[in-house]
């Protein structure tokens, strides 16, 4: 969940001209959607990884936590309205705002389901902190069924069968799996990090370890860290092609979004200022 501090980190919007041939090999690029300063408030913005375009997707007052629609052509965001936020779509480019979520407290951290039919969220409708779900259009809104409450953030399995999650439990932030199917849910053993991201053949969650980026096959197996620049890096988001990893920093001591190569750890700055990225499955440019 954002804290009103959260809310007011800003500053102004600048695309750094960074030589990636010289860093990355960039295989199959694509749009990163990110949270940038907007006036006096946040919002959404997108970033094209070659030719450093940006451009704003919102205008606020209060707009975070992009994420793309898996054909690429929608991005579900939460807005601020009032002292509430709640979860809105809008097309790629910038038309057909849509309100999905109307509820008395806060909702958090969207994810699309990977064949695009519906979107969980985190929410604080019952009191609790809770994952739900919820059409394209706003209509059906239901609890997940299995997953426990005080999830922190989740995400799909490319093939829809799995759904990775954190949760707090004994004061530090454990990682989870869950077969949807079945709702039996299995712990990652030995990992403490947060925000799990599945690579898109499956073979790999990326999640926010402490203070780095890590790696990890959904069997437990193959633990490693990337985004070793010092700071705090987080947020990570896998590029269309899995070879390239976007996430946050703060090792300027300001917030920018960086990518770095799975294969190389070499890392790039990508903005001057940014937050919560995510990468578009579908569109190259």
């Amino acid at each position: 969940m954002w804290t009103r501090s959260q809310r007011h980190r800003g500053g102004a919007i600048l695309i750094l001209a960074i030589a990636f041939a010289a860093a990355l090999t960039i295989a199959c690029p694509a749009e990163i959607a990110y949270v940038g300063a907007f006036g006096s408030g946040l919002a959404i913005y997108v970033v094209d990884e070659v030719h450093l375009t940006t451009r704003p997707l919102t205008s606020g007052p209060v707009d975070t936590a992009p994420a793309w629609s898996p054909d690429g052509a929608r991005i579900a965001f939460v807005r601020w309205v009032g002292d509430a936020p709640d979860v809105f779509v809008i097309d790629a480019g910038g038309t057909h705002l849509t309100r999905l979520t109307n509820t008395p407290g806060q909702d958090a951290e969207p994810v699309w389901k990977p064949d695009g039919t519906a979107l969980a969220f985190l929410s604080e409708l019952d009191g609790t902190t809770a994952a739900y779900l919820v059409d394209p259009d706003g209509a059906n809104l239901r609890r997940f069924p299995g997953l426990p409450d005080g999830i922190g953030s989740l995400d799909w399995s490319p093939d829809g069968q799995f759904v990775a999650f954190d949760r707090i439990v004994d004061y530090q932030v454990h990682l989870f799996i869950m077969d949807v199917a079945t709702e039996a849910i299995r712990e990652l053993p030995g990992v403490l990090g947060s925000r799990p991201c599945w690579s898109p053949d499956g073979s790999h969650i990326a999640f926010s370890g402490d203070p780095h980026i890590g790696l990890i096959r959904p069997d437990g197996t193959g633990l490693r860290w990337l985004a070793r620049q010092g700071g705090r890096n987080e947020h990570p988001t896998w590029s269309p092609d899995g070879t390239r990893i976007a996430y946050q920093s703060d090792y300027l001591g300001r917030d920018v979004i960086c990518v770095v190569g799975v294969a190389t750890g070499t890392f790039v700055r990508l903005t001057d200022i940014g937050t919560s990225p995510d990468w578009n499955p579908a569109r190259a440019p």
